[in-house]
């Protein structure tokens, strides 16, 4: 399986023709969708465990002492998407809450 992806600008008189240009390329009808994106990040230089002597069980002392050094080694960038719909997430076009 593979996947094409066009990005063109189609002005507003040609857009039902693009659409179905690529309707009969694609032999697909065409549908619309929307997702938001999120994204979080931590910061930019992570700066591990504070103090992890305070929080150290006795037994596995080591073990607390080796992921705070992963952990102010490492930082992250999480992605958030989801699907988003036109009629229930947008309000109406009159301007209502609802």
């Amino acid at each position: 399986m593979h996947e094409l992806f066009l990005t063109a600008t189609v002005g507003a008189t040609d857009f039902e023709q693009a659409t179905a240009v690529l309707q009969g390329l694609c032999a697909m009808a065409a549908w619309q969708s929307r997702h938001r994106v999120l994204y979080f990040n931590g910061p930019t230089q992570a700066k591990g465990l504070t103090n992890p002597r305070s929080i150290q069980p006795s037994p596995y002392g080591k073990w607390w002492t080796e992921l705070s050094q992963q952990l102010s080694r490492q930082s992250y960038i999480l992605q958030v998407r989801y699907e988003v719909f036109k009629d229930g997430d947008f309000g109406t076009a009159a301007g209502g809450s609802g």
